[in-house]
């Protein structure tokens, strides 16, 4: 019997094997559909303010990049998949990325949204709405 040898997982520093028909192990897809789940309300942080005072700006392009960050991997999954979009509110689009996590697993550019979802999750909101 040959010998098999798993794919590693496209997770950044991650050394474990990939779950079958997938390019992460099992930890880094949860990992990412936590932070799908938690992006919306990290967005929603970022519009903390006194009524009638503006956004900071810091926190008005955290917000863009988050929604662009959703929109670019929304379309890759529209077109990749041939499945109607999805509503153009940050939750909309986490939840459709969400929804759809195991497609975008196999997907050969997961590492990068892994690492730009990752990012995203790390910018701390309360600063960013200061």
């Amino acid at each position: 019997m040959p010998a098999t040898n798993p794919r590693r997982c496209a997770g950044p520093c991650c050394r474990h094997a990939a779950a079958l028909r997938s390019r992460l192990c099992a930890a880094c897809r949860d990992a990412l559909a936590a932070q799908l789940r938690d992006l919306p309300a990290r967005y929603a942080a970022l519009d903390q303010r006194t009524p009638g005072t503006p956004l900071p700006p810091h926190a008005v392009e955290a917000r863009s990049v988050i929604r662009g960050v959703l929109a670019s991997w929304a379309h890759v999954v529209v077109n990749g998949r041939a499945v109607p979009r999805p509503m153009r509110s940050v939750a909309g689009m986490a939840e459709f990325l969400h929804r759809h996590i195991d497609w975008l697993g196999a997907h050969p550019a997961v590492a990068e949204i892994l690492g730009e979802i990752a990012e995203l999750g790390m910018w701390p909101a309360a600063e960013l709405a200061a």
